[in-house]
């Protein structure tokens, strides 16, 4: 067995090990083997990186806007320029297909830098004015200091950038924690970001759930933001309320797709197929509970079992649609049917069942299409599941399963006139318009519960 490779953390500058030397192994999902080990960051992790973190926040913050966005295209140009490297990296660590990490992410990544790098120079407040005699009123967009950060497994490069861009564009400073599983590319980030930056702007730290607590919990954030469970959120914003922290959350997971009669099926099967696989459903958004207008349902079954059976799965250089689970933990309680053995390309084998048994651990699973009533319970775990049940034929009438929590999104797939007489009555739904050409109204909405903001997805 060939020696692990060693992450490290990223303080000031500098990559160091945790101060303690604790560390965790770090698993390749497509082999089930462990490749490198980690840091398992503990207090004095935390406070290293926090004091680097408060001590660069000054000098930052005084920069002009103009002077972030450069810093900010400076990274981008780097990533960029590294965009091979970075794929490679994620894909070992998470097992995602090569080629939809270098088509699905390092764009989208890049632009979300380069957007947030203009955003930095057109912070708006409102008018300044005299509402008081001898007063004059102005409001002020202020940086609020250092920012403790803590992504998620499934999509730790990406969530990496959509934690640190905009905070940095706003003259804060960083502490970013990856999760346990996936911190390869982040680690990896920071090796890219500390030679544009000034040191302790930007600070990486490894380490598990105890450590994201630390983090929070700690004097010195001004705000925290996760990306997680709803359970992880409302923990975080019980610790966060206790010094009056900002809280940034973006939680839940498995999304309800309500289909009408007048649908293009063969268009929304496509569609909603690929976004309950895509990544292997571990996807807050992922479309894994499907509620069918009863006089489609049994097409629309049938044209949905078809498009799973020939959903590819493999190893992350194979032409696939997913690779491996990501975590095995996801498979726990008998929800997710194994594949055992499974190296070459080939279509999932589908399994039309109400419940699964747990087979031999291996990360490469069969996709599991459950049929059950409408009223079904909604879990949060994360794999590659569909379920799909008979809805009533009025928008009111599915009105308790589009709001039952936890989900990120939730999606209507209608003709124009349908689509409008549901959605509208659902809060805090943010809508998507018809693509060109499709015939299809959609709407979703991706929330991020608790102390919250809402953003599209």
């Amino acid at each position: 067995m060939s020696e692990l490779r060693r992450f490290r953390n990223h303080i000031n500058g500098e990559f160091r090990d945790a101060a303690d030397g604790r560390t965790t192994e770090v698993i390749n999902p497509a082999t089930g083997m462990p490749y490198a080990t980690a840091p398992l960051s503990a207090a004095a992790d935390v406070d290293a990186a926090m004091a680097a973190a408060e001590a660069a926040f000054p000098a930052w913050r005084d920069l002009v806007p103009g002077e972030h966005r450069k810093y900010l295209l400076k990274i981008a140009d780097a990533i960029e320029a590294r965009a091979e490297e970075l794929v490679a990296v994620e894909s070992e660590n998470t097992g995602k297909p090569l080629g939809l990490t270098r088509s699905e992410e390092i764009p989208p990544m890049v632009d979300q830098i380069r957007f947030f790098a203009g955003a930095a120079r057109m912070l708006e407040g409102r008018s300044a004015g005299e509402y008081m005699e001898g007063m004059t009123s102005i409001i002020r967009r202020e940086p609020v200091g250092v920012c403790a950060q803590v992504a998620p497994w499934n999509y730790p490069m990406m969530m990496a950038v959509w934690k640190f861009a905009p905070a940095i564009a706003a003259g804060n400073t960083v502490v970013l924690k990856p999760p346990d599983t996936t911190p390869a590319s982040t680690v990896l980030l920071a090796e890219i970001i500390g030679e544009i930056l000034p040191k302790g702007v930007f600070n990486v730290i490894c380490g598990d759930r105890e450590t994201g607590r630390m983090m929070v919990e700690h004097p010195t954030p001004a705000m925290a933001a996760i990306t997680g469970s709803v359970r992880a959120g409302m923990q975080v914003a019980e610790s966060a309320a206790k010094d009056v922290k900002r809280v940034h959350l973006e939680l839940g997971g498995k999304a309800p797709v309500v289909v009408f009669e007048d649908v293009d099926i063969a268009k929304a099967v496509a569609d909603i197929s690929v976004a309950g696989f895509f990544n292997a459903g571990q996807d807050c958004t992922a479309a894994t509970r499907v509620l069918v207008q009863q006089s489609i349902h049994d097409e629309f079954v049938a044209a949905l079992v078809k498009a799973a059976a020939e959903t590819k799965t493999g190893q992350p250089d194979d032409d696939v649609l997913y690779g491996p689970l990501n975590m095995l933990r996801s498979m726990q309680g008998g929800r997710l049917p194994v594949l055992p053995g499974l190296r070459s390309s080939r279509p999932a084998n589908l399994q039309l069942k109400g419940s699964g048994q747990p087979r031999p651990s291996r990360n490469f699973t069969a996709l599991g299409l459950a049929h059950q009533a409408a009223s079904a319970s909604v879990h949060t775990t994360s794999g590659r599941r569909s379920r799909c049940s008979p809805n009533p034929s009025s928008p009111e009438g599915c009105r308790m399963d589009l709001t039952a929590d936890p989900s990120a999104a939730r999606s209507a797939w209608a003709q124009p006139v349908n689509g409008p007489s549901l959605t509208w009555q659902v809060e805090a739904w943010l809508p998507w318009w018809p693509s060109a050409g499709t015939g299809l109204w959609q709407h979703a909405s991706h929330r991020a519960r608790g102390a919250t903001s809402v953003s599209s997805c």
